[in-house]
């Protein structure tokens, strides 16, 4: 009976292994990432027009003399949580179904071989669309927090903590609001999890061949990070800036300037109001906005993410 449960209990942490481990391995990147995505999220916010743009480094020190170094960490524990809904299921989803399909390809009689890059770029679709949808709302309630400030005190709102925030948009914009922008977030994360996991992989695999397996670990999973990284942020930066354009915007009938009204909050048609607004106002690189301070955010955060997951895969 007690061999019995301890092959139940190591089958179940044989499942949940990814998950706990991605969880864990995604709030440790975002603590060090953090203050850049700060700085990358009032880049895409805030009008330059009328006089020189600011760089990332004067931003950060803007911040950091209104609101002190604390102030890049505003939005933290929306980050922490986001980390533990989004990465705990995006990795684990991502891994699971790559051990499955393997699995599924020795039960068939085939030999067992990596993956090909289509077949991972599809479960980094899936999985990335799933778990950004059962995290909408906590990504919701980070992009309220960060951007809070960038509003006039009239419109500024009260919440310290991403609980608050989430009651307070529940209240205010109704119970479904909680996924406003669910489309491009779905859509930005399916490619961001295709360009970062399945080419990481990949990037791996093809290092390998030239250098060994044994050889160099932790130069090619840097290397590979780092590739991936990018590739990642082209893919994904234009559907990063239509999402957040998005969330920023609070329901407000009487405010003229707000690109989206109450009645078209979960409509096609104010995704494609956004689209056109940025396209008209600052053309084609509207899209790519802050690109070099989204690839600084994205390449760490994957690097960090899965040298850490690795690691724990190794030692538990």
């Amino acid at each position: 009976m007690i061999l019995l449960k301890e092959g139940l209990v190591r089958r179940w942490f044989r499942v949940l292994r990814p998950f706990i481990n991605g969880g864990i391995s995604g709030c440790i990147a975002t603590i060090c990432i953090q203050p850049i995505d700060i700085v990358k999220i009032k880049m895409q916010l805030q009008n330059f027009e009328g006089y020189s743009k600011p760089t990332p480094f004067s931003l950060a020190r803007d911040i950091v003399n209104k609101n002190g170094i604390l102030g890049l960490y505003k939005g933290l524990d929306a980050g922490l949580i986001r980390q533990l809904t989004y990465s705990t299921a995006r990795l684990g989803i991502f891994r699971l179904l790559c051990d499955y399909y393997k699995n599924q390809m020795v039960y068939q009689g085939h030999k067992v071989c990596n993956l090909s890059l289509g077949v991972k770029a599809l479960i980094g679709l899936t999985s990335g669309g799933i778990s950004s949808f059962i995290c909408n709302p906590v990504d919701l309630a980070l992009i309220r927090l960060q951007t809070n400030s960038l509003l006039p005190l009239s419109k500024q709102k009260y919440y310290k903590n991403v609980l608050q925030a989430m009651k307070y948009i529940i209240k205010e914009e109704g119970f479904f609001s909680m996924w406003k922008g669910s489309i491009p977030s779905i859509i930005r994360a399916m490619s961001i999890n295709m360009g970062m996991l399945a080419t990481f992989d990949h990037f791996i695999e093809v290092c390998y061949r030239w250098t060994g397996p044994e050889k160099n670990q932790v130069f090619v999973k840097v290397l590979s990070s780092i590739l991936s990284g990018a590739v990642a942020s082209v893919v994904s930066l234009p559907f990063d800036t239509i999402k957040t354009q998005i969330q920023k915007q609070t329901v407000d009938e009487e405010d003229s300037e707000s690109l989206i009204t109450k009645h078209e909050d979960h409509n096609l048609n104010s995704y494609s109001k956004v689209i056109t607004h940025i396209y008209k106002s600052q053309g084609l690189s509207g899209f790519f906005k802050g690109y070099l301070t989204y690839y600084f955010r994205i390449a760490p955060h994957a690097m960090i993410t899965l040298l850490c997951m690795d690691w724990l895969n190794k030692k538990f």
